[in-house]
């Protein structure tokens, strides 16, 4: 994203201190070397970190995360938020989930004054982001080539080094070459791209005739039509991808893995 322009700001929720199996290593410590890895993320053209300080493993879904995250989307005002994905089968890390359902209900409701008005005294105004976009998901709908930029990738994840092993190269390579081949492209990635406005169930439109009806949304490629749309592009040789490289400033929200 950086390399065609975009401002990226990562938002980092937890410490990631409870992701060791050593016994020696204090939840502190472990905070304080994983802050030091994540700053390597520059290295990827990130333009800002900033750090929520919440205790890896324990994140709270409340208002009051959902609150901090309106605040900076309405501060940043990014076209395009990821998250990870809350409804991945089987994922049971509740920061995960938690991070997901968060980012998503923030971006759902930062256009409505009357959500988190507070920040609306220190000169923040309401916006919507163009794009919700799930990483980590097993039902994307854009496959973004990535053979131009995935060694700057794995060079980033290899400075967790407190965190993944030493064949996480190849990992990252294989499920490259797995999602390139869905779009016939030699490395890829594959992500969850929702209109904001379809992460609320009801949807309404008027037809023809004039009735009102009533369309369930749901976190899938037959979501309602913008995602349907959205699904069909992507399954273009990354039509997608080509359509939005335009966008200027994204905001992705992760947690530390552990």
């Amino acid at each position: 994203m950086t390399v065609r322009g975009a401002e990226v700001v990562y938002v980092t929720l937890t410490d990631g201190s409870a992701g060791t199996r050593d016994l020696e290593l204090t939840l502190s410590r472990l905070a304080e070397i994983r802050r030091r890895e994540q700053e390597e993320a520059r290295i990827l053209g990130v333009k800002e970190l900033i750090w929520l300080g919440y205790r890896d493993a324990y994140l709270p879904y409340s208002p009051e995360v959902r609150d901090r995250l309106i605040y900076i989307l309405r501060k940043y005002r990014p076209e395009v938020v990821l998250a990870p994905d809350p409804l991945l089968l089987y994922e049971v890390h509740p920061d995960h989930r938690h991070a997901g359902f968060l980012a998503a209900e923030a971006s759902f409701f930062t256009p409505l004054p009357n959500v988190n008005r507070e920040s609306l005294s220190e000169g923040l105004t309401p916006f919507s982001p163009t794009y919700v976009v799930f990483y980590f998901t097993a039902e994307p709908n854009v496959y973004i080539d990535v053979a131009e930029v995935l060694e700057y990738k794995i060079e980033a994840v290899k400075g967790h080094r407190s965190h993944f092993g030493k064949n996480i190269e190849g990992i990252l390579r294989r499920i490259a070459e797995e999602q390139g081949s869905k779009i016939g492209v030699k490395y890829a990635e594959a992500f969850k791209a929702i209109k904001p406005y379809c992460l609320h169930c009801l949807g309404f439109f008027s037809r023809n005739s004039g009735a009102i009806s009533l369309i369930l949304c749901r976190l899938s490629s037959t979501c309602c039509w913008p995602c349907r749309l959205l699904g069909r592009q992507s399954l273009r040789r990354g039509r997608v991808y080509r359509r939005h490289r335009g966008f200027r400033r994204l905001l992705r929200l992760q947690t530390r893995v552990s």
